[in-house]
């Protein structure tokens, strides 16, 4: 009976300390999961590992595994569930070995389901505390029937993993699957013995870096022993490993200073935490980014192969002028756009729309984090009513004036700006012209069904319920992106804001003066010209389709200004040197060409000089 209590007392007294004392973020880690099996249906090959990064077992019987919409799964295990110190735990959603595809679990789990495109794994104690945690956007970033694991054990920030600290399996198991739940795998820095240093609480005293401006780190580190050495090491836009020796410690705490000379606006600042102990044992934090000073809208654009943005996640501060304004796409959401010179993007906070007055036509600076939903572009500021300044009325953009064609051959520099498309004609294999309070996906061409494009009638706009219009018509909108799987290339609309936004009359300006007696394109002015020159053109009663376009000296076309009937009268619209595509036109003599029902008429010369 003594040798009973000898060996049951201790381990009482391990998992009282793991179970009454409390856990803490950290102590377990996501160290591998398997969201896409291929031996296997997902609904029986996925699972979870976890690593106990602490030299105590711990228990998780009642923690839930769960996920940030409706799967939950409180652990009942009828007793202790517990993760041995500096081991591994795998939760399965099947823990028959015959069925999951070969695997051994330690527990099974219903209610809860990996998402091959995106999803979060989150464990938090029965009192609420999220002991570890992964968001990511691909669930299957190696393939399928490759699970993802944890490079090292201490890449996270207070158990938070992020999708890029994983690396692929490459050890077959079962029925050929590449995994290793139950064991380290690719995994590094397991097994106990001397830990290496734990750095948490990383802080920088700059929300934005500014250029020119020293930025100064924090961090906490500790060790069973003594940290012999900290350094703070960063990367600018990718490029090479720089470090510094970090200071201190005064407590536990860490200062590391990265001058304000090492970045430049709208570059992307990496940076992160090294140290080591007496043993000596190395441990290296989580990898932070963020965007320096005033960035160009354009640069939160830059994706990976798969249409992620490159540096998801990062926070950034931008300044655009708004082109749509609160309660258009959303009445409860915050859901606008800002455009600035170079890019257009999407403003974007749930249940926000209430808390900030966004006004069309206005200029705005955002500090947000840089996010993606469905391939479109978003920057979610933590608080709306703080993060988000309103600089007063500016100039409202134009549209680009494009083709489908031009879009879809470089849809990620328009994604998020004002488009306008020319006599587009809607194909019918879309969805019918929306009733009220409704949405609506219309198939829609500018060229004879060559180019398709899907033009999304929102729901919250005055659009659905209003007489479908005549086609062809002209239509304008933000230019966006929706492609639920990944690689994110695919998937663009265009989103009209409002009526005003359908059937639009392309810079047009009529003229008084009376009923015209016959057609008569008057020289443009001035002549030569750069960078805009001004047609004035006249059109009698009954004309038909009138069409005034631009044309180099071999004869091709560049630009078309005019495209549809007119009422007879004089008019006069602008060129600005520029063709369907928006790119600029090269220094040369151009024509303008006036035509009625497809006959030309008459030209005019121009001369464009640069």
């Amino acid at each position: 009976m003594l040798k009973k209590l000898q060996w049951f007392i201790p381990c009482l007294l391990a998992l009282l300390s793991a179970g009454v004392l409390g856990q803490s973020p950290g102590d377990l880690v996501i160290s591998e999961f398997m969201a896409n099996p291929q031996a296997v249906l997902d609904a029986n090959g996925e699972y979870v590992e976890f690593y106990n990064n602490t030299s105590n077992p711990v228990d998780i019987n009642g923690f839930t595994l769960r996920d940030d919409g409706v799967d939950s799964h409180v652990i009942a295990n009828g007793g202790p569930l517990v993760v041995p110190a500096f081991g591994f735990i795998v939760l399965g959603v099947d823990a028959n070995s015959g069925t999951n595809g070969g695997y051994s679990a330690n527990y099974q789990y219903d209610n809860f389901v990996l998402g091959n495109s995106g999803d979060e794994i989150v464990l938090e104690t029965s009192g609420g505390t999220e002991i570890c945690r992964l968001n990511y956007t691909n669930g299957d970033p190696f393939g399928a029937g490759v699970s993802a694991e944890l490079s090292n054990v201490t890449l996270h920030s207070g158990g938070v993993t992020q999708e890029g600290s994983y690396v692929a399996a490459t050890s077959p198991y079962g029925d050929g699957d590449l995994g290793s739940p139950g064991s380290a795998g690719n995994t590094q820095g397991t097994g106990g013995g001397d830990p290496p240093p734990a750095i948490s609480n990383i802080a920088r005293d700059l929300f934005i870096p500014e250029p020119g401006t020293a930025l100064t780190v924090t961090a906490d580190i500790t060790d069973d022993s003594d940290v012999a050495a900290a350094e703070l090491r960063w990367s600018v836009d990718g490029g090479a490993m720089q470090s510094v020796a970090m200071t201190g410690p005064v407590g536990d705490t860490w200062t590391g200073v990265i001058s304000g000379g090492e970045f430049s606006d709208g570059q992307v600042l990496e940076y992160w935490i090294w140290a080591e102990d007496d043993a000596p044992q190395s441990a290296e934090s989580e990898h932070t980014q963020v965007y320096v000073g005033d960035t160009p809208i354009a640069n939160l654009h830059i994706n990976d192969p798969n249409g992620v943005p490159l540096y998801r996640l990062a926070y950034a501060r931008v300044t655009g002028v708004a082109t749509v304004g609160n309660s258009t796409f959303s009445v409860d959401n915050l859901d606008v756009y800002l455009q600035d010179n170079s890019g257009g993007v999407n403003l974007f906070q749930f249940g926000a729309d209430s808390l900030v007055t966004i006004t069309v036509g206005n200029s705005y600076t955002v500090v947000g984090k840089l996010d993606h939903y469905n391939g479109k572009t978003e920057i979610i500021p933590d608080d709306p009513e703080t993060d988000i300044t309103d600089n007063g009325a500016s100039t409202l953009p134009d549209p680009f004036n494009l083709s489908i064609a031009a879009l879809l051959a470089d849809p990620e520099t328009y994604e998020g700006r004002l488009v306008l498309i020319e006599q587009v004609s809607n194909t019918g294999n879309g969805a019918g012209w929306p009733v009220e309070n409704s949405d609506a996906n219309l198939e829609i061409t500018d060229d004879g069904g060559t180019s398709l494009l899907i033009l999304r009638i929102d729901g919250d706009t005055d659009i659905d319920g209003s007489p479908e219009p005549a086609w062809p018509v002209n239509v304008q909108g933000v230019f966006n992106q929706f492609d639920n799987s990944s690689p994110y290339n695919s998937g663009y609309q265009l989103l009209p804001r409002s009526l005003e936004d359908i059937d639009v009359t392309v810079g047009i300006e009529p003229l008084s003066g009376g009923v015209a007696n016959g057609f008569k394109l008057h020289p443009n002015y001035p002549n030569p010209f750069n960078p805009a020159t001004t047609l004035r053109f006249e059109v009698p009663a009954n004309s038909g389709t009138v069409t005034l376009a631009i044309y180099n000296a071999l004869g091709q076309k560049l630009k078309t200004l005019v495209q549809e009937r007119l009422a007879s009268g004089a008019y006069e619209v602008q060129w600005r040197g520029d063709g369907d595509n928006g790119q600029s036109a090269p220094s040369g003599i151009y024509f303008a060409v006036l035509k009625a029902n497809g006959q030309e008429l008459q030209r005019a010369k121009m001369v464009l000089l640069k």
